[in-house]
């Protein structure tokens, strides 16, 4: 059956999950992915979620074969993919992202910025990274809101905000990763802050009619992290007020 939300129009209720293909020479799309893509429309799929997308933010992608989101030949090149999948009759949604304190294990020689995280932790209890500021976490919230602009003015579906699997907005979320004693640390509602004023300045910056969307992983699966319960709360102050 067919399926609407604001702007996004589904012909039916079929998606392709977001997976990193790595197949983006210094963070360009290629024409193989928009083909890789548009097959995918070709085979039944109502539309497909990219693989993540580096916002325009330095340290927001630690392999250099993720496609960047930001700069005209980077755009132009998400460009000719969205319009490949439209022909096909699909519908394509960009997910924004950054990795935070998280290397790239499938390319770990790969050069990067500094990694930024909440607390400066590259893993669980593992230093390494640059625990961000208050001024950081401004930057970033302003780099998100430009690549949803950039995805509206390109004429995407929809968007969506990476906040799942150990990356950057996860991070905050997460008390293993998340240290911090300011107004982004300790209880969840501090730790929800980071996620959710990125989602509200994203929406206030969108036409309405555009839908915007946020991935979550719900549990960490070890002790001391996030669990169920706090992503049910994240997910219901996510929602437009």
């Amino acid at each position: 059956q067919p399926f609407a939300c604001k702007s996004l129009h589904l012909r039916n209720r079929f998606m392709m999950a977001p997976m990193s293909r790595y197949f983006a020479p210094s963070g360009i799309v290629t024409p193989a992915s928009a083909d890789y893509y548009r097959r995918r429309i070709e085979g039944g799929v109502a539309c497909v979620i990219t693989e993540g997308v580096a916002i325009d933010r330095p340290g927001a992608v630690a392999a250099d074969t993720i496609p960047r989101f930001f700069g005209n030949e980077a755009l132009a090149g998400w460009d000719r993919v969205r319009q490949d999948v439209q022909a096909a009759g699909g519908a394509i949604i960009p997910q924004l992202w950054h990795v935070g304190g998280c290397t790239d294990f499938n390319f770990p020689d790969s050069p990067h910025d500094p990694l930024e995280s909440p607390s400066g932790l590259v893993g669980p209890d593992l230093p390494g990274g640059r625990p961000m500021t208050g001024q950081d976490a401004d930057e970033v919230q302003a780099s998100f809101v430009r690549g949803a602009l950039d995805a509206q003015r390109l004429g995407f579906d929809a968007i969506e905000l990476h906040g799942a699997h150990g990356y950057l907005l996860h991070q905050f979320l997460s008390p293993r990763a998340n240290k911090r004693e300011d107004e982004y640390g300790g209880p969840l509602a501090n730790r929800m802050r980071f996620i959710v004023d990125i989602a509200r300045a994203v929406r206030a910056a969108l036409p309405a009619r555009v839908m915007l969307g946020a991935r979550l992983s719900v549990t960490d699966w070890v002790e001391g992290g996030l669990v169920p319960e706090e992503a049910v709360e994240v997910a219901l102050a996510l929602k437009p007020e």
